[in-house]
This record gives C-alpha cells, sequence and structure tokens, in this order.
C-alpha cells in the first residue's frame, strides 16, 4: 500500500526510485560442489578445503546476520543438499560449522561480547519476529549467541538457525527481516 504512493509521489517529477518488492533469498549448500571465488578472491584457491568452506559460510552468515538480519537481500534459507550424509547429519554438520564461524567472526568483530549485534527497528518488528518463532517446535532453534535471551525493551533477537521447519510455517512464509536462517535439507 505505500509503494503505489511513494511511486505516484515520484512520477510527475520523473525523480528515479528503487523499491524493495520484499519476497524470500535463499541460498545453496552442496558439500560435494567445488569450491570456486571470483578473481578478486584468488589467493583463497591456495587455502584448505575445509578452510574455503569456512570463508564461504562466514560470507553466507555476515550477509544473513548484519545489521540483525535487516537486510532486504540477505537469504532466509539455506538449501542444504545432502550428499551421502543422512538428513540430520547434514543440518548438524552444518549447524556446527555456522557455530564455529559465528563464534570467530563475533570474535573477531566484537570482542569476546556477541550480544553487541544490533537491534531490530521497532517493537512491532520484534513481535512479529517473536510471533514467527514461537510457532515453532524449540528443538528446531540453535541460537548463536551465548543464551542471550530476546529482548523486547532492547529489541535484540539473538541470531538463530532453524533446522528443517515446516514450509507453511511463517518463517518460511513472510519476509524475515530478522537475524534468523532456516536451515532445509535436499536430495
Amino acid at each position: 500500500s505505500v509503494a503505489p504512493k511513494i511511486l505516484a509521489a515520484a512520477a510527475p517529477k520523473l525523480t528515479p526510485c528503487t523499491l524493495d518488492l520484499g519476497g524470500k533469498s535463499s541460498a545453496v549448500w552442496a558439500w560435494s560442489m567445488p569450491v570456486t571465488f571470483n578473481t578478486s578472491a584468488e589467493k583463497l584457491l591456495n587455502l584448505s578445503y575445509d578452510r574455503q568452506l569456512q570463508v564461504l559460510l562466514k560470507r553466507l552468515l555476515i550477509q544473513r546476520m548484519y545489521n540483525n538480519g535487516q537486510l532486504c537481500n540477505a537469504p532466509d534459507y539455506v538449501l542444504i543438499v545432502q550428499g551421502d550424509l543422512d538428513q540430520g547429519e547434514t543440518l548438524q554438520r552444518f549447524a556446527n560449522m555456522c557455530q564455529q564461524v559465528f563464534d570467530q567472526w563475533y570474535t573477531e568483530i566484537k570482542g569476546s561480547d556477541k550480544t553487541l549485534s544490533g537491534r531490530l527497528i521497532n517493537e512491532e518488528q520484534f513481535d512479529q519476529v517473536t510471533t514467527m518463532m514461537d510457532e515453532l517446535d524449540k528443538g528446531t532453534l540453535i541460537k548463536l549467541s551465548d543464551g542471550k535471551l530476546p529482548d523486547r525493551a532492547e529489541k535484540f533477537y539473538p541470531p538463530t538457525l532453524v533446522l528443517n521447519p515446516p514450509p507453511d510455517s511463517l518463517v518460511m512464509t513472510t519476509e524475515n527481516l530478522a537475524p534468523i536462517l532456516a536451515l532445509i535439507p535436499v536430495a
């Protein structure tokens, strides 16, 4: 409802504008795919395969968790190709790598305090995120912030991984402007 008003105001003056259309963004993670980088990062090709995976995962997590997840083009979920592992092994391996990379990244940028990430824009956004997460099985949630709990007054929601959420859940059907990343195994 806001976008048409903005365009109507911009059109008579021929003012260029870009509107965020919302939606869901994804990333694909396949254990068996070779790691490749663009030409500006060729030096990374000399790293071990595991280290290359960590670099890629760090980039993915930064994209999702930066500014407390409030980036329009950040991936909302990762499709994880299972390869030779079963579903539980695949998700747990990826989640363990996320925790390790997240801990290292936060240590680098914030010292040892992982509670210093950004805040949600307002209490309404905090309530939307809380509603989205409350419908999920708590056993599928992995908080990446040393157990710091959601805090409405501070508008803080901890970076969280969601393991294999139902396709009809709010985390999978609504725009996610929070530090939440769903992990979905695919064959």
